[in-house]
């Protein structure tokens, strides 16, 4: 996909159209926003020189991932343009405004059947070999004909072979642990969706013991914290 250049004065032209809705903002300037045509529009700032976003911008990471899961199977946003704007040092990228809700705010009005369809998704993305570092409630989109689509795909690693144990463990951490998520995991019983994971996982027997036993260790530790 080729790069287009933008200006400055593009970019507020942009922001301050009647038809956006913004759903984040970076020092007054557009990070998310959606538009009256369905269109998403994300916006990706340089951090720092330091920062791995120099060598490997953001935006072409999420637009590769997205373009990888797909191939894998695994729907994910499509991006139809990237931009840049050297004023701001920023990419900029569209895609189609996806149809349905996050799971966390469906899960959040009493449809607590679809935790195991998160679980569903962790599963399945671990045995193809996907590590989305970024999965947590807020970035599965649960749409009426019972797809998942997966959102802010920008950090994540793709293997040729399903995920090692430690990584599985890791990545079901920021599922299960995740700051915002954690207590209504915990509602339905930890215990129980480790074993829903196990389940589906496709481990041998010892790495489900393995895996589950470190679980336990981690909510034991979790119990024992003073509050």
């Amino acid at each position: 996909m080729n790069r287009e250049f933008i200006s400055y004065q593009e970019v507020l032209k942009l922001y301050n159209r009647q038809d956006i809705h913004i759903f984040e903002s970076h020092n007054n300037m557009p990070k998310v926003i959606s538009t009256g045509n369905g269109e998403v529009i994300k916006f990706f700032y340089k951090k720092t020189w330091f920062s791995s976003n120099y060598y490997a911008p953001y935006a072409i990471r999420f637009l590769n991932n997205s373009r990888k899961l797909q191939t894998l199977g695994v729907l994910s946003p499509e991006v139809t343009r990237l931009k840049y704007c050297q004023q701001l040092k920023a990419h900029i990228i569209h895609y189609k405004k996806l149809p349905g809700d996050t799971l966390l705010s469906l899960i959040q009005n009493g449809n607590h059947e679809l935790f195991s369809h998160a679980i569903k998704v962790i599963s399945y993305l671990h045995k193809k070999g996907i590590f989305f570092r970024g999965i947590h409630l807020s970035n599965i989109i649960y749409q009426s004909n019972n797809n998942m689509v997966l959102v802010d795909v920008t950090d994540m690693a793709i293997k040729d072979k399903p995920l090692s144990l430690p990584m599985r463990y890791r990545n079901l951490q920021h599922l299960f642990f995740h700051k915002r998520d954690y207590n209504l995991w915990k509602s339905i019983g930890m215990d129980n969706c480790v074993q829903q994971y196990l389940d589906l996982s496709g481990l041998s027997e010892c790495a489900k013991k393995i895996l589950s036993y470190l679980f336990k260790l981690k909510l034991n530790l979790l119990i024992r914290v003073p509050k």
